[in-house]
């Protein structure tokens, strides 16, 4: 069950590496009255870090999860020999997935409107959060929602060893978000691409935010390897012995 961990462990830092800005193709929906009255600079990490946005990671995130464990001979054969016990530790597991996540993405939010603080002047990041609430934003919205993908980055974060921490690395982590944003520009027209591009080239702080581009996903990169919530560890393994156990018990072995 040390890999089954690990992998669940991986999975539960994942919800915050969706691609970010134009450049990896991540919008939010439209603002609502509170964010509008927020600092630019708060509505763009609000931007970046949306509801839609921190829902559809985590469900790629769960599902991507399954596909890895799925992929281990070893957990193979204990679905064959107790069926239904990979669906019971997702089901187990994903509320607190869903908790840290939570976690990660306030943290996220915090940190990413400090680094915008400090490289964009407020009417900037204005500009910035009103293009991603455009039409041409939820363009873009749909497509990286539709199509984010985890799992070389939850497969690479597994080591041979089952004493070695869990790290999310980033090749792994800009892989995933590659075939992301391939996907996503696959599903507009030329058309389309051209329009989005040249509205978000119209704004002139459009060129420091694809400058930023490294330093926020080297950001998210760090927060998802950072151990965020105290005892987190220690109830997730207590949940999943239970669930194994139960179900095992279940299956008569």
């Amino acid at each position: 069950m040390a890999d089954t961990m690990k992998i669940i462990a991986a999975a539960t830092a994942l919800a915050i590496l969706a691609p970010t800005a134009l450049a990896g193709q991540t919008v939010p929906p439209p603002a609502d009255a509170s964010t509008q009255e927020a600092s630019g600079h708060a509505r763009l990490a609000a931007a970046l870090n949306s509801d839609a946005i921190h829902e559809a990671s985590m469900r790629a995130v769960v599902r991507d999860m399954r596909t890895v464990m799925m992929r281990d001979p070893n957990i193979v054969l204990m679905e064959r020999e107790c069926e239904g016990i990979v669906d019971a530790i997702v089901s187990a597991t994903t509320p607190f997935l869903i908790e840290y996540g939570d976690v990660e993405r306030a943290v996220t939010k915090a940190e990413m409107k400090s680094l915008f603080e400090n490289e964009l002047t407020d009417e900037e990041a204005s500009q910035l959060a009103r293009f991603y609430e455009s039409k041409n934003g939820q363009r873009i919205l749909a497509g990286v929602n539709a199509n984010l993908n985890f799992e070389q980055t939850i497969a690479g974060s597994v080591s041979g060893n089952p004493d070695d921490p869990v790290i999310i690395d980033e090749k792994d982590a800009e892989a995933d978000a590659r075939r992301t944003v391939a996907a996503m520009i696959s599903g507009l027209s030329k058309q389309e691409m051209e329009e989005i591009g040249r509205e978000f080239l119209a704004i002139p702080a459009s060129g420091k935010l694809q400058t930023l581009t490294p330093e926020i996903s080297a950001l998210r990169l760090d927060i998802a390897n950072r151990d965020l919530v105290p005892g987190f560890d220690a109830r997730l393994d207590e949940a999943m012995e239970t669930t194994v156990t139960s179900r095992l018990g279940a299956c008569g072995l």
